[in-house]
């Protein structure tokens, strides 16, 4: 591995002591801080006849043997008793003095709260002005997972304090280093020291490379736009290739757009490449370029033109829904469309409905429809959904009006399911029948008894299946049961009702899984259950 120019040769020789002092003959079973910390230590060991040196930092450590015998006593459980924020204020002040002294204590002592939090404080301190020395601190008193832990928080910290003496460490560091936060260290140097962002990519592992080539990228491209495609090619067959593209075309989006679909057929972009593109870098401010738009797929095209649309439409809305007439595909026209037009409303209802009534195309005739069904009454409404044709967005408002019928008149409800019972699903049925049997079990059961066989009957019968249990008849609930077509909803609410009557009276809740002819794997199952529920079931309950 090569040492970038940066580290210079006064780290290199900290290196050299790093490897020297991690020698197992210089280390004990339990390293601790050295007792003579090194000579521009606040506390270096002087010849008898000195006389110590009347610093800033000796007056401060002075000043503060008062405190830093208060958190002694405290830690050995003397009263006072400090609150954290008093630990920590007395370790920032002695770590400002002596990071040295400070370290042996919170490693050494027999217990300390957080004491990797507090093992941060003179760490850090220490890392600002030597982050090998640091790093030499941690590897011969922390054993994982607790000196990485350290490591990767230390340059955490320092990143944002000090890019440059973060790019040290994490140089440094090695794998011990998230691929996370190795990628932010390149991040924070990439305005003020982009050389550093290329040299020290070399050094990474191909983890941290995968996140962090955005960066050299960004730096590249801001450069030599030519130069980085040819970079970003040259890393093909590479962990981070895919990433080294994508993050090219997202510069090129945000910065040349007019370019893009040029530079992506030379790097051999995808589809899926392009749409990644468009998300990560879409400016709902300006149309997506139309170059852009016949590389995207459909899927990603027609959303990118909605978003736009949706976004102009109370500024500009004659040309957003222009737009969307003349770029998106026919099939999204009528969703798109009516959704531009419930945003223009909502700043111009006046001007939105008399454009929507000069329209003579179909896509408006559509988009006039659907308003004026959902302004109708619920019956109505309902009546005027099953003329049209199934899709997401009727069925979203037919579920929606049958779930607020139910509510206020279940039986006209209920009506709607019986006059298109191939068109209600099962869960709207279920819903139905639900607040109907709540009204007037004996109506709903005969209403339930006439829905042809399918997916509305199925859904009626589970909610009086439950319904039944529910009030203890359980022979009735069975009934209810068989009578389901579809086996997999069949299982679902017979074992859904075995387990609610089982915790009530489980010899009820065996009669009714012996009525319902279930597979002996059914069963074996459902046992398996009982015997846990009665391992865990109180004493007082039996």
């Amino acid at each position: 591995m090569t040492t970038p120019r940066w580290i210079g040769a006064g780290v290199c020789a900290g290196i050299a002591l790093l490897v020297t002092c991690l020698h197992p003959k210089h280390l004990d079973s339990r390293p601790t801080a050295p007792a003579t910390p090194p000579a521009n230590s606040a506390t270096a060991a002087r010849a008898p006849h000195e006389t110590p040196p009347t610093s800033a930092a000796a007056t401060t450590v002075t000043g503060f043997e008062a405190r830093i015998q208060r958190l002694k006593d405290s830690l050995a459980g003397k009263p006072p008793a400090l609150r954290r924020q008093e630990i920590d204020e007395i370790l920032k002040a002695w770590a400002d003095a002596d990071p040295y002294a400070a370290l042996g204590f919170v490693s050494d002592a027999p217990r300390f709260p957080d004491r990797l939090g507090a093992l941060l404080i003179p760490l850090e301190r220490m890392a600002k002005a030597d982050p090998v020395a640091a790093l030499a601190w941690i590897r011969a008193h922390a054993a994982k997972p607790d000196g990485d832990i350290l490591t990767q928080r230390l340059l955490q910290g320092l990143t944002d304090a000090d890019p440059v003496q973060a790019a040290k460490l994490l140089q440094l560091a090695g794998d011990a280093v998230n691929e996370y936060v190795a990628a932010r260290t390149l991040n924070a140097l990439e305005k003020g020291h982009p050389d550093l962002v290329i040299e020290l990519f070399g050094s990474l592992g191909k983890g941290a490379k995968t996140y962090s080539v955005d960066s050299v990228v960004r730096v590249l491209a801001g450069k030599d736009l030519e130069s980085a495609m040819r970079w970003t090619a040259n890393q093909h067959g590479q962990p981070w290739a895919a990433n080294a593209l994508a993050a090219m075309l997202d510069y090129v989006y945000r910065n040349r757009p007019k370019e893009l679909a040029a530079v992506g057929r030379q790097l051999g972009a995808t589809t899926k490449d392009f749409d990644a593109a468009y998300w990560q870098g879409v400016d709902p401010g300006s149309e997506p370029p139309e170059d852009l738009l016949s590389l995207m797929s459909e899927k990603a095209r027609n959303r990118s033109i909605a978003d736009w649309a949706i976004y102009h439409c109370e500024t500009d809305p004659e040309a957003a829904l222009s737009a969307i007439r003349r770029l998106s595909s026919v099939a999204t026209q009528l969703d798109t469309m009516e959704q531009a037009v419930r945003t223009w409303m909502r700043s111009d209802r006046k001007g939105a409905t008399a454009w929507l009534a000069n329209q003579t195309d179909p896509i408006s005739a559509g988009v006039r429809n659907r308003l004026r069904i959902e302004d109708l009454p619920a019956a109505e409404r309902l009546t005027e959904l099953a003329k049209l044709p199934s899709d997401k967005k009727a069925d979203r408002l037919v579920a929606s009006t049958l779930r607020s019928m139910s509510e206020n008149s279940p039986v006209e409800a209920a009506d709607w399911v019986t006059r298109n019972p191939e068109r209600a699903k099962s869960d709207w049925a279920e819903q139905v029948a639900r607040a109907y049997l709540s009204q007037d079990d004996a109506a709903a059961a005969e209403w339930i008894a006439r829905l042809p066989r399918g997916e509305a009957r199925d859904g009626a019968l589970e909610a009086a299946a439950r319904h039944w249990a529910a009030h203890g008849d359980l022979d009735i609930a069975g009934e209810a049961l068989q009578l389901i077509a579809t086996s997999s909803s069949r299982l679902t609410a017979t074992m859904d009702i075995f387990e609610r009557t089982y915790r009530k009276d489980s010899t009820k809740a065996r009669q009714l899984i012996a009525s319902q002819n279930l597979s002996s794997e059914t069963c074996a199952f459902l046992e398996a259950w009982a015997a846990q529920q009665n391992r865990f079931r109180p004493d007082w309950e039996d």
